[in-house]
């Protein structure tokens, strides 16, 4: 939108123009040396006045050196469309131009110089003149480019002083070193990021007439790097220079720019770069700075030529990756081949593909960086396996030792795959030559997506988070997009690093053209969300850009990258010797002692363990066996604990960790799988007087909440958030947080929240591992890499595998847990927790004799465990029932077939029918009660018959999988089983370990749901329990419901007319 008021000619006051079109007058050529002379440059002047907090600064965006960026920069904005046309009349430059702006408006006009370059400036600065101010976004980016250059130009180094946080907000300041003085910025302001901001405009303000830096003069020295000539040795007699020969190609400047802005990214690299004029060309002098995997500064500095800056930065950037050892050498014929093969990938894949495929035999991988990410990239959207075949043969038949960041890249490329079958395929072509189980988790993560992919379109779009945007611009691969925010939307917002399928919407949403991308920047604020999105596939291979046409965009959250990414760079930081220098796990450390136990596990490892018989410095009560646990813990490197249903892991683990914080004043970390689990960890701290601080983002922000309310900036911090100041309370939050965990020694997570950036300084020599048995390993790694020297996993190997999407990932061994790979390896005594006090001891005793050979001792009384009312459970003393829902004999067919899962509604029907006698009874609640299933489309059946039933409130019964509450349980436990068919398959409720959690759920009372005859054909585990169940007069069949039932149920005579003929409707 243009500034508000009538448009007048630029340097003179003219007659109003009209509204819809207004025409400046021809302008001539201002000396321009700041912003003087003119009415329009005093204009300028004034707003350069009207935002910020340095208006000095400001005003130097539209001088000569600045104005086309930032002209340049607020066009970016999609609202402004403009032309431009200079040319030369004569001896005078004219440069005529137009600007308009949504809603019709449009300004017009002609500016004239000696040159053109100086007309374009002064035409740059008359449509400034009747724009908006700069946003802060804008602002942000021009100040960046004004300070990048200018800093090169003075030759200044930057250094951090201070960040303090005060009554005016935040305070920064800055120091730049330029030779031998010292120059100091500050900068004041609610948001960290703003401060930053003013205090480098202020030090560029300082030094703006500071001298461009002097280049000493320079002799050649001899170049390790290629052959190619560079600079000669200075002669007296010579009388011109040879000849340079630039060693990276043009086409291959930006591909080789590319790889070093990754490097740096990767490897946290601080870079100072200076290009200065040399005899026959630029010389670019670029200098490293970073922290190596042990902790140690490296530093580097190249020099090189070219015969313009950008081939010269393209050559220095070739040259700091070759000295640091991430490429080697490259020669110009080389790269002029991978030029070759990536153009061809847009032309004809086909060719590409042979090419390379033949180009990888002939030479080393540092070739392979310029060309193969493309070409790969390029074959992973078209899904074409038929094409990647004899690249991956070349590949793996070169006789190369790959580098890991290769691997990394063909993994990642692999795992975003829309098409399955073309992922596993790549993986497999792969796999013999990648160094550790990196493929698994590359497998499981493109299992998850694909899968995720499918049920979002199934769904049509429900039950996940999702947001309506406007397409408001797209630079491929990067789209923008922006929202109205909606009630659903603000308690579970997009986050970065997110995954999300882009589906058009023009009044229904065109599933079959979604387009798969990458969260890059989220921002909500006034009940709008911004997203700028990298888009990495799409759903449909389409060679045209046709569908980035579409004005709106369903976004829905397909899954965070997050977890995959962390659990990547932990697997490989464990699994290497030394880190390549640039890879992206330098965050994680691992004690010598420990990464040998969890990779040799499979070797002579068996550890005996050691026990202190001294007293443990802890008051939390506990059996022998939990005892003998935390005296374990205090003295031995591993500790495997063992806890069967209801034996107290959470008392164990609480008590672990008070002895240690007793006898130690370094950092503790407390982790589980999810977020519940943490929460529960959490919790039990608490109410034993252990202060921890719970980190991370879900269900445990109202418990990360008390922690902070001890902190002296909390009160401000509640103000602002009150005020609707949310950009300024979440900065002051984060400040907060990081204040928080330098006072806590404790310090809980979830395993893969645990790799979050803000706990990257800190070593946690003590972590404890809860749920560790239903998590995969290589997310137990992340927390493990944080310096621990003393480790506990503590879970139950004997209950659920963490849940594998891919079966071919978990066939492989990705379903086996980091606890259960020790156990069976023996590398330490596993401390088997004996004495549970959840169950009803009728309740305790099939899985307790079936699942842990009558190992664990009951502590709960029948009378503290009284059976539920409204129910008339069929033997006195048992509290468990068994409903046979089938037709009586085995003919019956009741399950029915959901996409990939399974209903049964005549099961769903007896749960109704049993629930409603047992709420009338009123014994118990609806939060009391829990009703498990093997299935997801049971699991929706049951909510919708449960919510149907009067005086039920069916919103606060927890209905869920069996697979999603383990560690919960409930006075009654319902469970429907579900399959009922001619075959009698039992599918996956074959699983022992699934059986187990079932089963162990409930306090008070069990009731199971089944067809007999089906289930009994699992001969291992359900016909043992059906064996246990009619042995002490335990069933039921539902012809016979009604004489168990406190309130008959006059539906049910018609149900069971119905079951007998062996279908159900």
């Amino acid at each position: 939108m243009a500034r508000p008021g009538k448009a007048k000619s630029v340097f003179s006051d003219n007659a109003d123009l009209p509204s819809q079109k207004k025409r400046m007058t021809t302008v001539a050529a201002t000396a321009d040396m700041g912003l003087s002379g003119g009415t329009g440059l005093y204009q300028l002047e004034q707003m350069a006045a009207e935002f910020g907090k340095k208006p000095e600064f400001n005003k130097l965006m539209y001088n000569d050196e600045n104005v086309l960026m930032t002209l340049n920069v607020q066009l970016k904005n999609p609202r402004y469309k403009s032309n431009m046309d200079v040319f030369m009349d004569k001896t005078t430059a004219i440069c005529k131009y137009d600007i308009s702006v949504n809603g019709g408006e449009k300004i017009t006009g002609t500016a004239t110089a000696p040159n053109k370059k100086t007309a374009k400036k002064n035409a740059a600065r008359c449509m400034l003149m009747h724009m908006e101010k700069p946003t802060l976004e804008e602002i942000e980016e021009i100040t960046k480019w004004m300070v990048a250059g200018h800093r090169t130009t003075i030759g200044a180094r930057e250094e951090p002083v201070s960040k303090e946080f005060g009554p005016l907000g935040h305070t920064v300041t800055l120091r730049w070193r330029v030779g031998d003085q010292s120059y100091y910025g500050k900068g004041v302001s609610n948001s960290l990021k703003l401060a930053e901001l003013y205090a480098t405009q202020d030090l560029y303000c300082q030094t703006q007439k500071l001298p461009p830096m002097q280049q000493e003069a320079k002799v050649a020295k001899p170049v390790k790097v290629d052959a190619a000539p560079t600079i000669t040795k200075a002669s007296a007699k010579a009388s011109k220079p040879e000849p340079i020969i630039d060693e990276v190609s043009r086409a291959d400047v930006c591909q080789m720019n590319t790889i070093r802005y990754s490097m740096v990214n990767k490897m946290k690299v601080k870079q100072h770069e200076v290009v200065t004029q040399s005899r026959g060309g630029f010389l670019c002098t670029l200098t490293w700075e970073w922290v190596d995997a042990n902790g140690q500064v490296e530093k580097r500095t190249v020099e090189k030529q070219g015969t313009s800056k950008a081939l010269a930065k393209a050559a220095a950037s070739k040259a700091i990756l070759v000295e640091i050892g991430v490429i080697d050498p490259v020669t110009r014929e080389e790269s002029s081949h991978a030029s070759s093969i990536r153009s061809s990938v847009t032309k004809n894949i086909a060719r590409a593909v042979q090419a390379a495929s033949e180009f990888v035999q002939k030479t080393n991988c540092s070739v392979w960086r310029l060309f193969l990410p493309q070409l790969v990239d390029a074959l992973a959207q078209r899904g074409d396996r038929e094409l990647v075949t004899p690249l991956l043969e070349g590949i793996s038949t070169a006789n190369a030792e790959i580098p890991t960041d290769i691997w990394e890249t063909l993994l990642s490329l692999a795992s975003m795959a829309v098409d399955e079958t073309f992922c596993r395929a790549v993986l497999h072509g792969i796999k013999n030559l990648t160094l550790d189980s990196s493929w698994l988790l590359a497998l499981e993560f493109n299992a998850e997506i694909c899968s995720n992919l499918a049920s979002i379109q199934g769904r049509g779009g429900k039950d996940v988070v999702s947001l309506l945007c406007e397409n408001t611009k797209s630079l491929l691969p990067l789209m923008f997009l922006k929202g109205t925010i909606n009630s659903e939307y603000s308690k579970s917002p997009l986050r970065e690093d997110d995954m999300v399928l882009l589906v058009p919407y023009n009044g229904v949403y065109l599933w079959g053209d979604g387009l798969v991308g990458i969260v890059s920047k989220h921002k909500s604020e006034n009940y709008e969300a911004t997203l700028t999105c990298k888009i990495v596939n799409r759903l449909k291979w389409d060679p045209t850009d046709a569908i980035y046409e579409h004005n709106r965009f369903g976004v829905f959250l397909v899954n965070s990258t997050t977890t995959n990414k962390r659990m990547m760079q932990a697997l490989l930081s464990i699994t290497h010797k030394m880190l390549p220098v640039n890879s992206t796990a330098q965050g994680y450390h691992y004690n010598k002692d420990l990464q040998r136990i969890l990779i040799e596990s499979d070797k002579d490892t068996v550890m005996e363990d050691e026990l202190n018989n001294a007293a443990l410095p802890t008051t939390i009560p506990l059996t022998p066996a939990q005892s003998d646990a935390c005296k374990s813990a205090l003295t031995n490197p591993v500790t495997l604990i063992q806890g069967p249903p209801g034996t107290g892991k959470t008392q164990v683990a609480c008590a672990i960790i008070d002895c240690w914080r007793q006898q130690t004043k370094e950092k503790i970390l407390a982790v589980a799988d999810s977020n519940v689990a943490a929460d529960n960890l959490i919790e039990g701290l608490n109410s034993r007087g252990i202060n921890a601080l719970r980190i991370g983002f879900g269900s445990e922000s109202l418990l990360q909440e008390e922690s902070l309310k001890r902190l002296a900036k909390y009160n401000r911090y509640k103000s602002l958030r009150e005020a609707g100041c949310h950009k300024e309370a979440n900065s002051m939050r984060m400040v907060m947080i990081t204040e928080a965990i330098k006072q806590h020694q404790v310090i809980i997570a979830t395993c893969v929240g645990s790799g979050n950036d803000i706990l990257s300084n800190y070593a946690f020599p003590y972590v404890v591992i809860d749920e560790c048995a239903q998590s995969i390993e290589a997310s137990n790694l992340i927390p493990i890499g944080k310096g621990c020297k003393q480790l506990v996993l503590i879970g139950d190997h004997k209950q659920l595998r963490p849940t594998i999407i891919s079966p071919e990932a978990a066939a492989q061994g990705l379903s086996i847990s980091l606890l259960e790979r020790l156990v069976s390896a023996r590398v330490a005594t596993v401390h088997l927790l004996d004495v549970q006090r959840r169950m009803h001891p009728s309740i305790s005793e099939f899985p307790n004799k079936h699942f842990y050979r009558g190992a664990v001792r009951d502590a709960v009384s029948e009378s503290s465990r009284p059976p539920v009312k409204g129910f008339k459970w069929p033997t006195k003393g048992y509290n468990i029932a068994f409903i046979d829902a089938s037709a009586g004999c085995p003919n019956s067919q009741f399950e029915s077939t959901v996409g990939t899962s399974k209903s049964n509604a005549l099961e769903a029907d007896i749960v109704a029918i049993v629930l409603k006698s047992i709420m009338e009874a009123r014994d118990v609640k609806e939060s009391q009660i829990g009703i498990l299933t093997a299935y997801d489309a049971q699991k929706w059946m049951l909510k919708r018959k449960i919510n149907q039933i009067d005086a039920v409130k069916g919103q606060a019964i927890e209905i869920d999988s069996v697979d999603g509450f383990q560690g919960k349980e409930k006075d009654l436990i319902i469970f429907s089983a579900v399959r009922s068919n001619l075959q009698k398959d039992v599918g996956f409720l074959r699983d022992p370990r699934r059986m187990n959690v079932m089963l162990t759920r409930a306090r008070r009372g069990l009731i199971v749901i089944a067809d007999k005859y089906t289930i009994m054909n699992d001969t291992a585990n359900w016909r043992p329990y059906v064996e246990y169940i009619t042995d002490r007069v335990l069933d039921i069949h539902i012809s016979e419901l009604n004489m168990f039932l406190d309130s008959p149920s006059n539906r049910l005579d018609g149900i069971v007319r119905q079951a007998r003929t062996g279908w159900y409707p």
